[in-house]
């Protein structure tokens, strides 16, 4: 909530549906996609949740890279790791990390995100 003027305003960033619940912590997509959409060789990401058998679940991102730019997945993994380990806490982190050519895009070109098995725009 924001207060301006003796107005007060709230800012809604995100849906309730897209929440990652990582042992009880909640994660915004959005917010993660912000962090990883600043490193220099990463074009487009989508971050959603997986299932977890331990704690629930767990982040996961897919990302497009620049063509230039040839990492594994493991190698790309750990260059996230790197930057995001000053930038966010350690349970908001994506564990699983995949490179993927482009982004499933709805008519609206909105992200299609994974939830709970489902698709949502």
């Amino acid at each position: 909530m924001r207060e301006e003027e003796g107005q007060k305003y709230i800012k809604i960033i995100g849906r309730a549906k897209e929440v990652i619940n990582v042992g009880g912590e909640k994660v915004l997509p959005q917010e993660i996609e912000g962090i990883l959409l600043k490193m220099p060789y990463i074009q487009d990401c989508l971050v959603y949740g997986e299932s977890n058998a331990i704690t629930g679940q767990s982040v996961s991102a897919k990302v497009v890279l620049d063509a230039k730019v040839l990492f594994s997945n493991l190698e790309l993994k750990k260059q996230i790791r790197i930057f995001c380990k000053d930038k966010l806490a350690a349970f908001k982190i994506p564990t699983k990390v995949e490179i993927v050519e482009s982004l499933a895009m709805s008519e609206r070109f909105k992200k299609l995100r994974l939830i709970g098995g489902g698709i949502i725009e």
